[in-house]
């Protein structure tokens, strides 16, 4: 294999990368900007036989939420460490910020034929960045 393989083939993760770092920004002015987002997302929870189904709603909700705050506003940073034109490491961290200004369940339930059972919420959120100083996007 020729020394410079290993790199061309971390190249489709980076494209990937960057995709996602120009679509995080999709329905807002500007990277930091305050004008909030609409975005329906889905949380999921397991449903187990000590596990009341209040407690699954709770579970799904959380999920629900975390999602719609990455479906909003995630930052993504990738790291690639290169040696001798061979791909060393490479790092991808992702990142989520945001207030929710408001949250409405859209459908909640167990999911039907599911092995094991689980419980599924589907919301609707606003959701406004949080803005960050230069040095927090820094690192």
């Amino acid at each position: 294999m020729r020394p410079a393989a290993s790199a061309w083939r971390a190249l489709p993760v980076m494209v990937l990368v960057f995709a996602l770092c120009g679509c995080a920004g999709a329905g807002r002015t500007g990277a930091l900007g305050q004008e909030a987002v609409t975005v329906e997302a889905v949380g999921f929870a397991a449903l187990g036989e000590s596990k009341a189904l209040s407690q699954a709603h709770r579970e799904a909700l959380l999920d629900a939420r975390r999602n719609a705050l990455l479906q909003a506003h995630v930052n993504v940073v990738a790291e690639t460490r290169v040696r001798n034109m061979r791909l060393e490491e490479m790092t991808v961290r992702s990142q989520a910020s945001g207030r929710l200004i408001q949250m409405e369940v859209l459908e909640a339930g167990p999911v039907k034929e599911a092995d094991p059972p689980l419980y599924r919420v589907r919301v609707r959120a606003v959701i406004r960045p949080l803005v960050a100083s230069p040095t927090e996007s820094a690192s």
